[in-house]
């Protein structure tokens, strides 16, 4: 098993599809930059496969069963939260 941790670049906006190892754990989401990102724990000896995540506002419409809560993240330069989830049934 080879561990690490990759970064990945989010969009708030619509659907955010990855690529990541099987299995990959998301670790946080943060605002770095000017950018979202998301940290995960990646075992680099598994297959690549697909991972979607989208972004719910504070106050906003969201879906009964949005996925899984993966954390929260605020853009100081217009003060919104949002909310993100995995909703690929990933781990």
């Amino acid at each position: 098993m080879k561990t690490t941790i990759y970064k990945y670049d989010l969009k708030i906006v619509g659907q955010n599809l990855l690529s990541a190892p099987a299995g990959a754990i998301p670790l946080s989401v943060q605002a770095q930059l000017g950018k979202v990102v998301m940290w995960m724990q990646v075992d680099l000896d598994k297959k690549e496969q697909g991972r979607s995540f989208r972004f719910y506002g504070t106050g906003h419409a969201m879906p009964e069963y949005p996925g899984k809560y993966v954390g929260t993240v605020q853009l100081f330069d217009d003060g919104t939260v949002w909310h993100l989830y995995d909703q690929s049934g990933g781990t």
